[in-house]
């Protein structure tokens, strides 16, 4: 799986889309060119307990935007069977884009390309994750940073002009997630979409999931180490319900359908991290999973379900539960970790949130 794997979108239980958008080289402190980016899969081989992975076929998609496809948070809707996947545009354009794909299963495994969005409020490597809303036309993203990057677009060596994004994740809390529509009914390869903010004040929106009915809303705020609740209402809006301080750095969350919890990825040793995004690839970077349950009691149960020390995959961006294992992603590492889940987890705290 290459080139990386930071993000990872559970199909069912057979079949995991993974993003693979080179994210090292472009978007930290890399001065090299960003190799072509992907979607890879993690399947079950048909009749044999065997894990294969392997990059899929996309169709339909404009070479000039298939060119600079470079996906970073991805989501699969069980509803619609649509794929998005945010990507950093670094073609001619140089731009940010969402792009929606349809996922094909027969007579053979494709993502058949329907729609790119852009916006203007789509600035230059700032979106991070997104996920579909109550229908077709509808999505929430979240955006990571208020600050573009320059209009190299090619790991530009300062960390995203890194002063003014290490100030608004301290200080300023100008993070924010999006909600866009369009009339999914009118046929168009590519769309201008407007988009209006529906929550803000985070260090850094990350990760961001949603329950099965969709009325409720997750959120990832990596610079506070929070996982910020919202109750969706019938115009699209969000409501704060509350926020559930953790004990980790974090990243990508995901909806477990089978268990009814939230899998996130964590990152224990921040300075770890910090020194990796600054361009010092001999560090491995340690992390691991979280597991995240809401109580009736309106307190929620996280579990520390595995750590890793950062040697075979350094620093995880997403986890979720795969037949049975847990699997983990890394933007800076290619190649996914398969890994045996625990049958005690390594500990667990009952939080009541803010």
């Amino acid at each position: 799986v290459r080139p990386g794997s930071e993000d990872l979108a559970v199909v069912d239980s057979t079949l995991v889309l993974v993003s693979s958008g080179d994210l090292d080289k472009m978007t930290f402190m890399s001065k090299k060119a960003p190799r072509e980016g992907h979607i890879n899969v993690v399947q079950l081989n048909d009749g044999e307990d065997e894990v294969i992975t392997e990059r899929i076929m996309i169709s339909g998609m404009p070479p000039q935007i298939r060119a600079s496809f470079h996906p970073h948070g991805i989501a699969y809707s069980n509803k619609t069977g649509r794929v998005y996947a945010v990507s950093h545009d670094c073609g001619e354009r140089v731009s940010e884009s969402i792009e929606i794909f349809k996922l094909i299963r027969s007579p053979f495994l494709k993502l058949e390309h329907e729609r790119s969005l852009r916006s203007k409020d789509f600035l230059l490597l700032t979106l991070n994750d997104l996920i579909e809303g109550v229908e077709l036309g509808e999505i929430y993203v979240t955006k990571f940073l208020a600050q573009p990057a320059d209009d190299k677009c090619r790991g530009n060596g300062n960390f995203w002009n890194e002063m003014e994004a290490y100030n608004d994740a301290l200080f300023r809390r100008r993070s924010t997630v999006l909600r866009c529509t369009w009339d999914h009914k009118v046929r168009s390869s590519t769309e201008e979409v407007e988009c209006t903010t529906v929550a803000e004040g985070f260090r850094s929106a990350n990760g961001i999931t949603a329950d099965p009915e969709r009325s409720r809303i997750f959120v990832t705020d990596s610079g506070d180490h929070a996982l910020c609740v919202y109750d969706r209402q019938p115009d699209g809006s969000l409501m704060k319900r509350s926020t559930v301080e953790l004990p980790h750095g974090l990243d990508n969350v995901e909806y477990d359908l089978s268990s009814g919890k939230l899998t996130l990825s964590a990152t224990p040793i921040l300075y770890e991290a910090i020194q990796r995004l600054n361009g010092d690839s001999s560090v491995n970077v340690s992390g691991g999973m979280l597991t995240v349950q809401l109580l009736e009691d309106d307190t929620y149960r996280v579990e520390e379900v595995l750590m890793h020390d950062g040697s075979k995959l350094s620093m995880m961006s997403s986890a979720v539960f795969f037949n049975g294992f847990a699997l983990l992603g890394s933007p800076v590492s290619d190649g996914v970790l398969l890994c045996p889940v625990p049958e005690e987890t390594l500990g667990y705290q009952i939080l009541t949130p803010e």
